[in-house]
């Protein structure tokens, strides 16, 4: 079982298509599950079952559907997982033929505890599943602007730059950019060596280096991937300030140091710290 966990903005989406199409590795159809952390997270992130539950309630009403039948499907069963937390391994059951691999990326999942993630392995590995969550990081300060820019898109906020400042005391939003804490829970729930970690920027740079690595760690077979398709990105440029990036460096210090600390020179040199 690989489990995307985030971060969030750092690339997850291109990677859940990349592992997608392999053969060997049959993916969920919705990407963004939100199972686990809408059980076993921050109670706040329990909403992910009532909108699940909206959804498949609109699904279910005899009006023109939006969505393909294989997506319906999808999102009703998810709504059931809501009530029935063994559905979510019949979800995959029901779907999966020879493929040794199943996978699901919610990028949520980094906001779990150790106690958290180790309910979650002991529901996995009790269902005869080996689990494998696989983590990405992006420089801080850049994957916090960009979820900015996401929610500008969405016409969350009206303006990524004029709210920077503001938003690095949003402490949710801040929270997905906490490598530190998703790592040290992860960490303690599965031991360092089976978290699957990737930087962003490697990845993108020299995929035949650092994508490889990565999928080498999960036992999947090198693919040439499609470098010219980036998922869910903004459409035009934009930079930061050089006093914007500077109070986001110091936001974000207790994750430039841990990252520093425990990955020295792989973290690549682009970042801002």
């Amino acid at each position: 079982m690989l489990i995307g966990v985030g971060a969030q903005k750092a690339g997850t989406s291109w990677l859940f298509r990349h592992l997608a199409g392999d053969p060997d590795v049959y993916a969920s159809p919705i990407k963004e599950l939100h199972f686990f952390d809408a059980w076993l997270g921050p109670r706040r992130l329990a909403v992910f079952d009532r909108r699940y539950r909206e959804k498949a309630a609109q699904m279910r009403r005899p009006l023109p559907r939006l969505a393909a039948p294989r997506m319906s499907r999808a999102v009703i069963e998810r709504a059931e997982m809501s009530e029935d937390r063994a559905a979510y391994l019949s979800y995959f059951a029901s779907r999966v033929h020879r493929e040794r691999f199943l996978l699901e990326v919610t990028p949520g999942y980094s906001l779990l505890n150790e106690r958290g993630w180790s309910q979650a392995r002991r529901f996995l590995e009790e269902a005869g599943l080996a689990v494998r969550p696989v983590f990405l990081m992006r420089d801080p300060v850049d994957r916090h602007f960009s979820a900015l820019r996401m929610e500008q898109r969405k016409g969350r906020i009206a303006d990524a730059g004029a709210a920077f400042r503001s938003s690095l005391g949003w402490r949710a939003h801040r929270a997905h950019g906490r490598y530190d804490r998703a790592l040290t829970e992860l960490w303690s729930a599965f031991g360092k060596d089976h978290v699957a970690v990737g930087f962003y920027e490697h990845i993108f740079a020299t995929p035949e280096r650092h994508l490889r690595a990565l999928t080498d760690s999960l036992g999947l077979p090198w693919r040439e991937p499609d470098m010219t398709q980036r998922v869910n990105a903004s459409a035009a440029p934009s930079t930061l300030s050089a006093a914007d990036r500077a109070a986001g460096v110091e936001a974000f210090r207790k994750v430039y140091d841990f990252v520093n600390a425990r990955f020295g020179a792989e973290k690549p040199a682009s970042w801002s710290a």
